[in-house]
């Protein structure tokens, strides 16, 4: 089949020309060398995407077909290597500088994605996906690519002994199979590859990092020189050396330099008083350095230095230039032989992990060589972002791109002979920058640099709180003042501005070195004039000021005439008058200013007001403003800035206090950004505060999203906690979702990304926080409903259909039947131990193989008799959950139900295993042989076994700390004016592991504890909203990590029923990862939706 190339463009024609692309008869690609034609691997899956990309683009039918026979061609190269399809590259092909056979990891993610996009146009091509994605699970010990270490997993690009870690074909590999989820969701592995390597990924990045030459390293290993200088008299020799990377291994050195390549340990010089040796460092162990490891014989005693190669960066070269040595040692030898340790101490820039260079050199006719691969950097960067959201990322993307604006600055990149643009092309590189600076630089907060997503409640930065219209000041400037009036207003000035918070002084300050702060009410900084009013500026003389800026000030009274005339005339000539009216005020007429309402200060509503002054909600019309601008002296303008992050439209009038005759361009004129591609964002819909709600509280509520925004008092960690609860888009199909789990890692002790929901006949799975999920059903259960789910270390999930309910015949409850599966829904075995589930989140755990969990026996109240009550039973695993022996029971006439058994994380083979409802029935058993024995550490006389009711626990290192599950008294007595010492409620405990029936007391929380999160340096108790007299909601308290405890009261929690609720209903994360954890909601608890799972985003300040 004839391959037509010039379908493509010229810039891809060109790169395969770079490439010596030549084709056989049949059409297989080949590369021309020296020796003849040899198939490349990389050819095929680069042609096969180019012309997909034809034929998706433009129609065309001959380019799927030649897309379709080169794989079909090509794919016979590869060979079947431990259960997967390998294109090897053989040193006798001379394609690579490696001197081993290897297959690459880069190579490999290309004919995922090419067999990927394949497979959307021919079904034969579904099963090579598999194959070719299976060889980038084979690991690195096995002849494949997969690192796997304690931070993650790792793809080499050309695996090697030392590893390399390659970063351009590292993050290009996850790129392409986090483009292509859609087609590569169902892979098993393919959420848990993505996510360890990107663990991993989070880890290194900053070893990659070159910002002393404003780049991007290429790889972390890389080869230097080390040298040892003798005294002249005397003798020495060496017998034999390694190189030391720790976590890596030890590599050994030739003493001969013809037997291994520059990517060896070798010695390259033995002369006179100088042994020079070529080695391999790497950063991979940073901080821990390397180790040069030698014997040597000497003729007498002797002190020897030792140096590392130092050298400065060149951007045409792909190693360090030795410009110079650096000593790192200096030992003492004895007479005879010598075992020798030396440290390779890192430096500032550890030129050995070299920098990306400059040194494609595709289109000739440009006559400048480029750099490829920090460009591959930040568009890898950026297409993870946009998958994780995760702004560790973006920042890093960001940086690297600010990288770039300081090469023309750099005396070794000279203009002449380097290109500081990206040439790519071929699709995946044309529109990067654009891309990014669209996506990225445009969409961070101009104020504190975090990333803007769209999502913000009404456009405010989740991080800083800035509004969209102060963010529009900088595009105001700009792309408008500065532009246009630049070179005649007066910047050195002093600028008088009008209620100015610290956002707007922090992006004036950027053009402003004076201020005059002045309101007419409120305090605004330290430096502030208070009663200063717009219309009567008689206090300032006439032209004090080079600006009198104002946002939100003409919007509150009607006599902007006044107003006007007085800016006009503080202002110096070549001053600049600058105000923002919001946008519902401004008439499309020539409406003078009018009041239509009237504004009187209330709680939490203009409370700086005086109560008898109040103010004026005042429209006009833009025309009359502008005209009377114009009739005052102004030459007039108004800029309509678009906030690109939030779609918020923002109106800024200019007035221009000009001495000098102006050419015709500065005549009064409306400037307009167009607006016909402008989507507004629907109004917020605003949930009335009850009357409950903390003094503290800020609210901000949409339909399914609300905001808390608490300051922190002094003594705390930290000033200011914000917490953001929503509705995850799970499904819109499944009426019933429920969550059931955000698994831990079991053996580091850290919350993952997965989390899990339950539903009827499978569960709901998302390994990225909740962002996406897939629906797994499970084979058999159609109609099943599932409740609980824990994860195992093997990654296995232990899954819990609902089981029994109140009333009925015991006898003919349902079973709450337990499997085991994969994240793929694969059932590895079943179980039907009982007719009850476990509670909540801790109600079943985990450590040194053995599995417990506790059921929750659906039992009436001891109030409506004992005689029908289930056994409460506790089971245990050893294998994972294949078998089962109940270890443990308490009939129906001793307690209601098992509520929580947890392992104690500090100390081996201890459980703690607790009981309720009533008093009575409330225990706290102790197992000290992982769960096989359990004693009681409560007796009759204990008093106050209530305090041990408890739905939830977690652990210090000297001890345990709970909330009650009980009020600990009469209903009637929970009076909030009560002393704490009379007053009835729930409380915190903590206990000493030495003493745990005996608890102090370190909080009041008043309803029932539910669930405890642990955070950075707080764990977040959540309470249930049982109606009493004087509180009826769920609350949310944060206490302290640290001694002495400190309990604070945040906020109550909305629900929209007249019925008390469990709220979280014991089923919550146990931690959260960056901030990020779930929990279950009752169907009226913070929205009116009715779906049973709520996110949390917790952000310290």
């Amino acid at each position: 089949m004839k391959i037509n190339l010039h379908l493509l463009s010229e810039k891809r024609q060109t790169i395969y020309k770079f490439y010596k692309l030549k084709f056989l008869s049949n059409g297989k690609p080949m590369k021309k060398m020296e020796d003849g034609l040899v198939f490349h691997p990389i050819l095929a899956p680069y042609l096969i995407n180019d012309f997909l990309d034809i034929y998706e683009k433009k129609n065309i039918k001959e380019a799927l077909d030649i897309a379709v026979h080169i794989a079909n061609i090509s794919f016979k190269e590869a060979d079947l290597y431990r259960g997967a399809l390998c294109f090897w590259y053989d040193p006798k092909d001379k394609l690579s500088a490696m001197p081993n056979k290897f297959f690459s990891g880069l190579t490999q993610s290309w004919y995922v994605k090419a067999s990927a996009r394949l497979s959307k146009h021919n079904n034969n091509f579904i099963p090579t996906i598999q194959l070719f994605f299976n060889s980038l699970l084979i690991p690195i010990e096995l002849g494949g690519v997969l690192v796997k270490k304690d931070i993650g997993w790792i793809i080499e690009e050309y695996p090697s002994k030392p590893q390399l870690y390659t970063l351009n074909g590292w993050l290009t590999v996850l790129r392409w199979l986090i483009n292509d989820e859609e087609s590569l969701k169902h892979l098993p592995s393919y959420y848990e590859f993505l996510e360890k390597n990107l663990d991993a990924v989070k880890h290194l990045l900053p070893l990659y990092d070159a910002g002393f030459c404003f780049n991007s390293r290429y790889q972390l290993t890389g080869f230097t020189r080390f040298r040892m200088v003798f005294p002249s008299d005397i003798k020495f020799k060496i017998e034999g050396f390694s190189i030391h990377i720790p976590g890596d291994g030890d590599f050994n050195g030739s003493l001969n330099k013809e037997d291994v390549s520059r990517w060896g340990n070798y010695v390259e010089r033995n002369e006179g008083r100088l042994l020079q040796f070529n080695i391999i460092m790497s950063l991979i162990s940073y901080p821990k350095v390397n180790q040069f490891n030698g014997s040597l014989w000497t003729s007498r005693k002797c002190t020897v230095k030792c140096f590392l190669a130092d050298g400065s960066y060149d951007p045409s070269s792909t190693a360090m230039p030795t410009n110079g040595w650096r000593e790192v040692a200096t030992i003492s030898l004895k007479e005879g032989n010598n075992n020798v340790e030396i440290d390779l101490s890192y430096d500032e820039n550890n030129m050995f992990a070299y920098p990306t260079n400059f040194k494609k050199y595709i289109y000739q006719d440009r006559g400048k060589t480029f750099n490829a691969y920090h460009f591959v950097h930040i568009a890898d960067l950026a297409a993870i972002y946009k998958f994780t959201k995760d702004r560790f990322f973006y920042k890093y993307c960001k940086k690297w791109i600010t990288y770039m604006d300081e090469w023309p600055a750099l005396e070794c990149l000279l203009p002449k002979k380097y290109s500081y643009e990206h040439f790519l092309g071929g699709g995946y590189m044309e529109n990067v920058q654009k891309m990014l600076k669209k996506e990225i630089i445009e969409n961070e907060c101009v104020v504190c640099g975090e990333c803007l997503t769209g999502k913000e409640d009404r456009g405010i930065c989740s991080s800083c709180k800035c509004r969209p219209r102060v963010r529009t000041i900088v595009d105001l400037f700009q792309s408008n003042i500065i532009p246009e009036f630049g070179n005649i207003i007066n910047f050195s000035g002093a600028n008088l501005c009008f209620a100015m918070t610290s956002h707007e002084r922090t992006l004036l300050s950027k053009y402003y070195n004076r201020f005059e702060s002045v309101s007419l009410f409120g305090k605004y900084g330290n430096e502030h004039t208070e009663g200063v009013d717009a219309r009567d500026l008689s206090r300032f003389e006439d032209g004090s000021f080079s600006t009198h800026y104002s946002c939100l000030l003409f919007d509150y009274f009607v006599e902007h005439e006044a107003a006007l005339k007085e800016a006009y005339r503080v202002l110096a000539f070549n001053g600049m008058f600058v105000t923002h009216i919001e946008r519902p005020r401004i008439l499309d007429d020539s409406s003078a200013p009018f009041s239509t309402a009237s504004i009187k200060p209330r709680k939490g509503y203009y409370e700086y007001i005086p109560d008898s002054e109040g103010m004026l909600s005042v429209k006009v019309g833009k025309d009359w403003f502008l005209n009377t601008m114009k009739k005052i002296g102004f030459k007039s303008f108004v800029y309509t800035i678009l906030d690109r992050a939030s779609g918020v439209i923002s109106d800024w009038f200019v007035g221009y206090k000009i001495d000098q005759f102006l050419p015709e361009k500065y005549n009064v004129k409306l400037i307009h950004e167009a607006s016909k591609n402008i989507h507004k964002k629907k109004k917020d819909i605003l949930v009335p505060a009850k009357k409950n709600v903390s003094k503290k509280e800020k609210s901000i509520t949409s339909k399914t999203l609300k905001e808390y925004s608490i300051p922190l008092p002094n003594g705390h960690p930290s000033k200011h906690i914000t917490i953001r609860l929503s509705i995850p888009e799970v499904t819109k199909t499944k009426k019933y979702v429920r969550f059931s789990e955000h698994s831990i890692d079991l053996n580091t002790g850290v919350a993952s990304n997965r989390v899990i929901a339950c539903s009827v006949g499978g569960f709901f799975i998302s390994e990225n926080l909740g962002d996406t999920w897939n629906w797994v059903s499970l084979e058999g259960y159609k109609k099943v409903k599932f409740i609980n789910s824990f994860t195992l270390p093997d990654d296995s999930i232990c899954l819990q259909s609902i089981g029994a309910s109140l009333g009925g015949d015991l006898k003919e409850q349902p079973s709450a039947e337990l499997i085991v599966c994969n994240a793929n829904g694969k059932i590895y075995t079943k179980s039907t131990l009982g007719a009850s589930s476990w509670h909540g989140s801790s109600s079943v755990d985990f450590r040194d193989g053995t599995l417990i969990f506790a059921d929750y026996a659906i039992n009436k109240p001891r109030t409506h008799g004992v005689q029908d009550r289930f056994d409460s039973n506790v089971f245990r695993s050893v294998d994972g959950g294949f078998s089962w022996e109940k270890v443990f029971k308490q009939t129906g006439d001793k307690i209601r139900h098992f509520h929580t058994v947890r392992c104690d994380p500090y100390v081996k083979g201890t459980w703690y295993l607790t009981s309720g409802d009533l008093a009575e029935e409330t225990n706290f058993w102790i197992s000290t042989d992982d769960g096989i024995n359990w004693k009681s550490i409560l007796n009759k006389n204990t008093f106050g076994r209530e305090r041990f009711r408890l739905t939830d626990m977690v652990f210090t290192e000297d001890g345990l700390i709970w909330g009650s599950d009980d009020i600990l008294g009469n209903p009637r007595q929970i009076k909030i004016e009560l002393p704490l010492s009379e007053r009835v409620g729930a409380r915190l405990f903590f206990a000493k592991r030495n003493a745990l029936d005996d608890p102090v007391e370190i909080g009041y929380v008043g309803q029932a504890v539910r669930s405890i999160t642990e955070l950075d340096n707080y764990y977040l108790v959540m309470t249930q909203g049982t109606i009493y007299d004087e509180i009826s909601r769920p609350s949310v308290f944060l206490l302290t990590k640290k001694k002495p405890y400190k309990l604070l009261h945040l906020f109550d929690v909305d629900n929209y029923s007249d019925k008390s609720t469990g709220f979280t209903y014991s089923m919550c994360s146990r931690k959260a990862k960056d901030g990020v954890f779930f929990s279950v909601r009752g169907n009226k608890d913070v929205f009116k939706e009715s779906t049973y799972i709520l996110k949390w985003e917790v952000s310290f300040e």
